[in-house]
């Protein structure tokens, strides 16, 4: 049997990107409220540091500006809602 090591490979094995599903906006809320656990996010946004969350029964959505996060009330937009790029993660 050859030596792991001297194949170049590292012992560990790497991870596989997990692929994320794009959802419209209707299904990513149903995840949300079906698992509070889970965020949504638009892949337009390009930014993982932004995301709608259920704080008790409140939509929410996190932000960032100037370094600084901050948790609002998620007061929707047209295009939000329209747009169908939302993804999911925990």
């Amino acid at each position: 049997m050859e030596d792991i090591n001297n194949v170049g490979m590292s012992p560990f094995p790497t991870p596989k990107k997990e692929e994320k599903a794009v959802l419209n906006f209707y299904e990513a809320l149903r995840e949300v409220v079906a698992d509070p656990k889970k965020k949504m996010s638009r892949v337009d946004w390009q930014d993982m540091n932004s995301y709608g969350f259920l704080k008790g029964e409140i939509l929410n959505i996190r932000t960032e500006k100037n370094g600084q996060f901050g948790d609002h009330q998620w007061l929707l937009q047209k295009a939000d809602i329209e747009a169908d790029d939302w993804i999911l993660f925990e």
